[in-house]
């Protein structure tokens, strides 16, 4: 068989010569099998000459890993005769690796004996409940045996047998954890693969029932204001710096298009296969990672042609039918954490999350929670809670009016009746009892998880109330009426709010679709006129967004900066009342109802009148009524509107669709039907080629 990838007779002479002879033969016809090719298995042919000599073996015997590599590091610093040229770098490492793949193809390498995990057999338990009942995917069941064995170490060393845990032990691991450093989100995921844990421990009989249910998670926030990402320029200059025509460069645009337009995950982008593509049709099938289920998406035309250049000029003919596959045989698919990204292109790198610590040094002593009133607990509640990342401000507050209502009494003796009477105030609307139902409940579990309740004090719940608000839209006859009575509605000597004031931050609203919240927190130093640039703080889910706007707005804005800068001095807000200070929620809001009255604007289908915060949704729909006059595609523009407002998802902003004008109705049938130059159904070179992969 050595003759088939050797040619000179010296070279045969001497791997004829060496010991193992028929070892070789043997592991070199399986790379063959695979694909590799001739000068690769030549190559691996030449170090498994120096191995058997390196290590002295006449015959196939077992091998320690520590002995493979003692001998690479002898290989990399060796300078004798057997050396015919000078060792590169990866010199061990190449000697290493060919000799871990020999020895364990004949089954020969001794790998060193894993450490042993305490409870050892509870965690391959967990781990098979996970992949058998559960159907986890494979990186989720990794993550949290990892952690379970995290925890059982940490109670291994206390010499505490899983049968006696406790929420409380569960509170000093992560107490524990958390003054080592570990960030908020770390001891979030740590917390929720406890928590999936204990409940399958608990129905095992492991441990004691309800610690998986008592578990809490810390508050991180999904959206903390920190860009974790490159930005939408950097994506660009990533893909604009991929236009080789090298195989790995088209391999590396098609996978980039994919991750930056559908924000796939590496994971669903390595398993996507040929099958999954419909060209003809121009659409695509993805396997969802998290979710389970498969999600259909049209595919792009930019992102369409990225993938079919690489399908032409950079995907190798093989028999793997996975779409992105390795460069060099034996060809198989791209394993998800081995996604290629060109070393070169470091302008994409993630933007670090700043680390800081939430948690005080030192260790949380044990506590006797039995000879404690309801206004202890609640202090200690409420602490926990802020120490695990939770603001509780407002929480704190209905918590506090509770154990006014009921008194300083022992947690056990507070009754149905008296929780019942603290809900059903004055003034208390179903949203509002609800509220503070959900937060009576989990502070009740939470103790009652502790042992101090046997029951929970908890009335029957209200049945929520269908919800029949729909926002206000304004017609731009009733916008230009609204400008106009700004100049006079003003007048009064006790007005905060300067009518220019008024009048340019109701054009902000219309023109940007900012909330109320938002505009009042805007800072001077996130506008930034001159490239007509907002920075958005605030509003829901504590996000940061940066938004362009349009030259009118940005003139506005820049005459009502300079007028403000000679009136005012000194204050950090752009929109500012007469003494310069912030703009209080109350007085905007009795300032814009004293504008609606005087310009007539009144409601009469509903019972809400207009409300200032409604300017943002007329901002969307006109928006949305624009595009179909236009005829724009909506499946390209509702996420980047979505995005511009500051929106999660696609559910927020469709329903701006059902507020359209009549008669755009029929045009949502369609929703923006793809316009195109060109199909690539109408090629038929190109559907051959795709029919031959």
């Amino acid at each position: 068989m050595i003759e088939a990838i050797l040619e000179q007779p010296l070279a045969l002479a001497r791997h004829r010569a060496a010991p193992l002879l028929r070892e070789r033969e043997q592991f070199l016809s399986h790379l063959l099998r695979q694909g590799t090719s001739r000068l690769c298995v030549r190559s691996i042919a030449a170090y498994l000459i120096h191995i058997v000599r390196l290590l002295e073996l006449t015959s196939l015997r077992n091998v320690e890993l520590e002995e493979v590599k003692n001998a690479g590091e002898y290989w990399a610093r060796y300078q004798g005769s057997h050396r015919r040229r000078r060792a590169g770098i990866s010199a061990a490492f190449c000697f290493t690796n060919v000799a871990k793949r020999w020895f364990r193809f004949h089954g020969r390498l001794t790998l060193p004996q894993a450490p042993t995990i305490p409870f050892s057999e509870f965690v391959h338990d967990f781990i098979e409940w996970m992949r058998s009942r559960q159907g986890l995917s494979p990186a989720t069941v990794r993550t949290y045996s990892h952690k379970a064995g995290v925890f059982l170490t940490w109670l291994a060393g206390r010499q505490k047998p899983l049968s006696s845990v406790s929420l409380n032990d569960v509170d000093d691991f992560l107490a524990d954890k958390a003054a080592l450093g570990w960030q908020p989100s770390t001891l979030t995921s740590q917390a929720q693969a406890l928590r999936a844990f204990f409940e399958h421990a608990a129905r095992r009989g492991w441990c004691a029932p309800g610690i998986g249910r008592g578990i809490r998670s810390s508050a991180a926030p999904k959206y903390d204001g920190k860009l974790k990402g490159p930005t939408w320029a950097e994506v660009r200059r990533l893909l604009r710096s991929t236009r080789g025509a090298e195989p790995a460069t088209l391999r590396a645009r098609a996978i980039l298009s994919l991750c930056s337009i559908y924000a796939l995950r590496s994971s669903e982008v390595a398993r996507l296969r040929l099958s999954d593509f419909d060209w003809r049709d121009e659409k695509f099938s993805v396997q969802r990672a998290k979710q389970g289920g498969v999600q259909h998406y049209p595919i792009q035309y930019e992102v369409g042609e990225a993938i079919l250049h690489y399908l032409r000029k950079g995907r190798p003919r093989c028999p793997c039918r996975h779409v992105f596959v390795t460069l060099h045989p034996p060809y198989r698919p791209e394993a998800d954490r081995r996604i290629p990204w060109p070393s070169r292109l470091k302008i994409g790198r993630d933007i670090r999350q700043v680390r800081h610590s939430l948690f005080a040094k030192g260790r949380r002593s044990p506590f006797d929670w039995s000879a404690m009133k309801l206004f202890e607990h609640i202090r200690s509640f409420v602490e926990r809670k802020r120490t695990q990342g939770y603001n509780y401000v407002a929480s704190a507050s209905i918590l506090s009016a509770f154990c006014a209502h009921v008194g300083d009494i022992p947690l056990d003796r507070i009754t149905e009746r008296q929780v019942a009477s603290f809900l059903a105030g004055p003034r208390t609307s179903t949203n509002t009892w609800r509220g503070k139902y959900g937060l009576l409940k989990i502070f009740f579990e939470f103790w009652a998880a502790r042992g101090e309740l046997q029951a929970l004090p908890m009335p029957p719940i209200r049945s929520r109330y269908p919800q029949t608000f729909a926002p206000y839209i304004y017609s731009r006859r009733e916008l230009r009426h609204l400008l106009r009575t700004a100049r006079s509605s003003q007048k009064r000597v006790a007005c905060k709010i300067e009518s220019r004031t008024l009048r340019t931050l109701l054009l902000f609203l219309y023109a940007t679709g900012a909330r109320t919240g938002e505009a009042r927190a805007l800072l001077r130093e996130s506008v930034d006129l001159k490239k007509a640039v907002l920075t958005i703080h605030g509003g829901r889910f504590n996000r940061v967004r940066h938004i362009p706007i349009g030259p009118d707005l940005q003139k506005i804005l820049l005459r009502y900066a300079r007028w403000t800068a000679q009136r005012t001095s000194g204050s950090a807000n752009f929109f500012v009342t007469q003494d310069g200070q912030a703009i209080n929620e109350v007085t905007l809001n009795k300032s814009f109802q004293r504008l609606r009255r005087i310009a007539g604007i009144a409601r009469y289908e509903g019972a809400h009148y207009p409300r200032m915060h409604d300017l943002r949704h007329t901002f969307a729909v006109h928006r949305v009524t624009t595009w179909f006059k236009q005829g724009a595609d909506l499946n390209r523009l509702l996420p980047a509107l979505a995005a511009y407002m500051g929106q999660v998802g696609l559910g927020s902003t469709e329903r701006y669709l059902s507020m359209t004008p009549e008669r755009f109705r029929n045009q949502l049938v369609k929703l923006s039907p793809q316009r195109r130059k060109r199909r690539w159904s109408d090629n038929p070179a190109l559907m051959r080629f795709l029919a031959e992969l």
